[in-house]
């Protein structure tokens, strides 16, 4: 699940390896498995599933940000049943909408750092 924040710089879910280690030190609460909300066709609940994934440390540009709360609206609804346009093809995690806490940053992000609260809408 990739998301904007307010420059351009990409932002992934909290990730796995050293990277994961590094986060059990500094996360205030013990490290879990992300967990992923996938749209795998067009169609009915059914088709929805929740799936753990390991996310990887944030590239030169990116920041990883721990979930504290994401939003499904009306247009990601009409994105599982194949009504709204643009979409990203199957299967694909949806939401434009997050809000959580930064745990790590890439060497060329510069107006965020570790602990800074943060959206993406």
């Amino acid at each position: 699940m990739a998301f904007h924040l307010s420059r351009p710089f990409k932002a992934i879910l909290t990730g796995a390896g050293s990277f994961r280690r590094r986060l059990e030190t500094r996360s205030r609460r013990p490290y879990f498995m992300p967990k992923r909300l996938v749209f795998t066709k067009a169609g009915a609940p059914e088709t929805m599933r929740i799936e753990s994934f390991e996310a990887t440390e944030p590239a030169d540009d990116e920041v990883a940000v721990e979930v504290a709360f994401a939003g499904i609206n009306f247009a990601d609804l009409l994105q599982r049943l194949g009504l709204y346009s643009p979409r990203p093809p199957y299967p694909f995690t949806p939401g434009y909408e997050a809000s959580g806490t930064v745990v790590a940053v890439g060497s060329e992000v510069d107006h965020l750092k570790v602990g800074d609260a943060v959206i993406a809408v």
